[in-house]
């Protein structure tokens, strides 16, 4: 028998997104609830210039090599986002990020208009080489349209296709349409003049301003447009995979900014949003009203934000746990072992040893004292609770306690008309046993374990089941990709922290992008600093002509 040796490379730490796997059920319920947006597709303006720039460059350049093409694009996307900061440099309505604002590259490319002099010519390929250099705009062959949009304009839209050699190409059906539209309202021969030129000036930027975002709501874009709304707001089903559940999360979000009327808001829009959908109170505290469809949708976003605070609760209970075990560097030989431990220590331990003394006890106690679901300044209130989880500047004991009353709240609130994951989702959507730690399970573990404990059995049990967690996401990050996500190692000795402090971490639902999308395609409009956006007349009107349909 042969023998081979060599040399095993250690694995490569990475710190990683979601220890726990706590985030994973409530991406999956965001995802179901605005499909065809991302929390990378900032600017709905690329679901148009994508297929415009693949039609225009077949167009132009029949026979072209793949690294022609992703020259030209890498150009094209240095060229749009000096036009969007050009035009923010030049407009003086007070609001440059609608303007250049998550343009691809924006970054390094707002500096570079923003120094040239009048006369002065710009390089596009000096930022737009796939060379490892300070001024490359963007890191990824293929830009942003390869790495943010393709994925969303290939399987939702049906926009983009790309071929076995990698190149982006536009579809007969549904791309070249909108390439079309495109075309009718920009001077592609212009835009293209330059990017062959690989030199563009100020005078160049400014005569192509129609290429910036903000142009969509003119009347010139208006054929782009009238396609984004179809496709993207569902207007007619035909052009996108999964319209319905989007148009409905489109609707619920202008239906509340009618609702709110344009009130002072404390957070931003997507996160008063959110607080609407779950307490059907709005910022300006009077209460918002649903039925039939936008109610059901809204009981969705609500049962998305429930997950999204038992996993802000464990989270920080998981920070502070290894922050207690590194502090005291304490030698624990078992992960149950270790829960124990935290619960008898500072600063668990004052919380665990406080009256009541058992969970159940515990449990009457909060459900006892639970607000309406409509009090979200009560102290006691589930949104009051998260601000205390997250907040940096409390003391560990104030952050811990504010976590267990948040679970605990949120398994008081569960009755039998609440939202499960599986009726969220349906069947075999995710994967539960990979994510152990959710809200369905932490009512059942509520209601079949934690009841017979002692208030300081039931913390050790809570801490032991976030770390026996984390451990087992980890080590299966480990044996799938190769990162090492490990926080608590096993060593010689024992159990030990090792790698960055936890930080306790939001998911992204997209409703940031989606409200970005309303405004680009002119459907609100921005009211007085500190207020919420107001949906203009079209938008109304588009939400009465769907619920006449």
């Amino acid at each position: 028998m042969a023998y081979v040796a060599g040399w095993v490379q250690p694995p490569k730490y990475k710190k990683g997104l979601d220890p726990l796997g706590v985030q994973q059920p409530c991406i999956a319920v965001y995802a179901t609830l605005l499909p065809g947006i991302t929390n990378v597709t900032d600017r709905i303006a690329y679901y148009g210039f994508g297929p415009w720039f693949a039609w225009s460059f077949a167009q132009r350049h029949k026979q072209a090599k793949v690294s022609e093409f992703i020259e030209m694009l890498r150009r094209a996307e240095v060229l749009l986002t000096l036009i969007g900061a050009r035009h923010a440099l030049t407009t003086s309505d007070g609001f440059p990020d609608q303007h250049d604002g998550a343009l691809v590259g924006v970054n390094t490319l707002r500096n570079v208009v923003a120094q040239a002099g009048a006369r002065r010519s710009i390089r596009l390929s000096e930022y737009a080489t796939l060379e490892n250099v300070e001024m490359r705009y963007f890191k990824n062959r293929r830009g942003g349209l390869g790495q943010y949009y393709l994925g969303v304009l290939r399987d939702e839209y049906q926009l983009l296709g790309e071929h076995k050699n990698r190149m982006i190409d536009f579809t007969v059906e549904r791309g070249k349409p909108m390439a079309e539209a495109v075309a009718t309202g920009v001077n592609s021969d212009k835009f293209f003049r330059c990017l062959e030129a690989d030199r563009v000036s100020i005078e160049d930027l400014d005569s192509l301003s129609e290429f910036c975002p903000c142009q969509l709501r003119t009347k010139k874009r208006h054929a782009e447009r009238e396609l984004l709304l179809d496709a993207v707001l569902g207007r007619r089903p035909e052009l996108s995979v999964n319209p319905e559940a989007r148009r409905r999360s489109i609707e619920l979000i202008v239906d509340f900014l009618q609702a709110a009327d344009g009130c002072e808001s404390e957070y931003a829009p997507e996160e008063e949003f959110l607080v609407a959908c779950y307490a059907r109170v709005l910022p300006n505290g009077k209460r918002w009203s649903l039925t039939g469809p936008k109610s059901s949708t809204a009981d969705l976003w609500g049962f998305y934000l429930r997950g999204e605070l038992l996993s802000l609760a464990m989270q920080r209970l998981f920070r502070e746990a290894l922050l207690a075990i590194e502090k005291h560097s304490a030698q624990l030989p078992t992960i149950e072992a270790a829960g124990q431990w935290c619960a008898s220590t500072q600063p668990f331990v004052e919380v665990a040893g406080a009256k009541p003394k058992t969970y159940d006890e515990f449990f009457t106690e909060v459900r006892s004292g639970l607000p309406s679901p409509h009090d979200i300044a009560d102290e006691h209130h589930e949104i009051k609770l998260w601000e205390q989880v997250v907040d940096g500047s409390h003391q560990p004991q104030s952050a811990i306690n504010a976590a267990i009353r948040l679970i605990l709240t949120l398994v008081a609130r569960t009755d039998a008309n609440s939202h499960t994951i599986e009726r969220s989702l349906g069947n075999n959507r995710i994967r539960l046993e990979h994510y152990p730690i959710n809200i369905d399970s932490v009512v059942m573990r509520s209601r079949t374990r934690w009841s017979s404990m002692t208030k300081i059995d039931w913390i050790a049990d809570t801490l032991s089941w976030i770390l026996g967690t984390h451990r087992q996401v980890a080590l299966r990050k480990l044996s799938q990709s190769g990162d090492d996500t490990r926080r608590l190692r096993m060593g010689d000795a024992g159990l030990y922290v090792d790698g960055d402090v936890i930080e306790v971490a939001r998911t992204v639902p997209r409703l940031k992008q989606a409200l970005r999308f309303l405004h680009d395609l002119g459907l609100t409009r921005t009211a007085k600093a500190g207020c919420l956006p107001l949906p203009t007349p079209e938008a109304i009107t588009i939400l009465r002509q769907s619920h006449a349909s």
